[in-house]
C-alpha cells in the first residue's frame, strides 16, 4: 500500500500537530512571545504522510450504513491523495462480465479468415454489431409494446360490451 501511495503522489507531508498563535508583530502586543515560544517548544514537528495519519487514527467500525465513497469524499480536504487513489481504485468494475463479453464478440468479429483486419476496422465491426443489436432490440421493444397496447384496447373494449 505504501508503495501504490508513493506512485500517486509527490509524497506531500502534512504538519502533524498545526497550531495556530497570533504573532507579536501582527497584533502590536509583546505578551504572546511567551506563548509562541512554548508552543514552539511543545509541539512536534514530525511530518508524516496522509498514509501514516491516517493509518495512526482508530479504526472505524463496520455497519450496514457504511458508504466508502461517502467516507472518501467528505474525507478529501483532509487526505486529498488517499482520497484520489480511493476514487480511482474503488471505480474498477468488481465483475470481469462485461470484459469477457467484449472479447467473445471480438472472437467472432476476428476470423482465422479476418485476422489481418486492422484495430479501427476491428472496432468500427463491433460497434456497428452493436448498433445493429441495439436497433433490433428496440424494434423488438416497439412490437411488444403494440401487442400490449392491443390487448388492452381489447380488453377495455370487451368490459364496454358487458
Amino acid at each position: 500500500m505504501t508503495s501504490l501511495f508513493n506512485e500517486y503522489g509527490s509524497g506531500v507531508h502534512v504538519n502533524e500537530n498545526i497550531a495556530t498563535s497570533a504573532s507579536s508583530s501582527t497584533c502590536g502586543l509583546g505578551a504572546f512571545s511567551d506563548y509562541d515560544q512554548y508552543v514552539e517548544s511543545t509541539s512536534s514537528h514530525e511530518e508524516r504522510s496522509e498514509l501514516e495519519l491516517y493509518l495512526a487514527e482508530p479504526a472505524k467500525r463496520l455497519n450496514e450504513n457504511l458508504n466508502i465513497l461517502d467516507f472518501w469524499s467528505k474525507s478529501a480536504a483532509r487526505y486529498p491523495q488517499l482520497a484520489r487513489m480511493a476514487r480511482d481504485i474503488l471505480a474498477v468494475p468488481v465483475s470481469s462480465v462485461a470484459s469477457e463479453s467484449a472479447f467473445s464478440l471480438s472472437k467472432k468479429v476476428i476470423t482465422p479468415n479476418r485476422n489481418s483486419l486492422k484495430p479501427k476496422t476491428v472496432e468500427a465491426l463491433m460497434s456497428l454489431q452493436d448498433w445493429y443489436r441495439c436497433k433490433l432490440q428496440k424494434k423488438e421493444d416497439n412490437k411488444r409494446k403494440a401487442e400490449v397496447v392491443a390487448l388492452d384496447n381489447d380488453e377495455d373494449s370487451s368490459s364496454d360490451e358487458e
